[in-house]
């Protein structure tokens, strides 16, 4: 039973690919979660002002 050099070379790519694209989608998850608190902490803010000012 042979191996096929260009299945095992597509083979190889897409497994790197799949392992590059979890990676990005993880690290823009974290940067929406600090972004998400920072929007988060400026709502809070917002509210309070308007009950200073209501």
């Amino acid at each position: 039973m042979a191996i096929d050099p260009v299945g095992a070379t597509l083979g190889v790519l897409g497994l790197i690919g799949t392992c590059l694209e979890v990676m990005y989608f993880g690290f823009a998850v974290v940067d929406h979660a600090d972004d998400l608190r920072v929007q988060r902490m400026k709502l809070r803010l917002q509210a309070e002002k308007i009950q200073i000012w209501a």
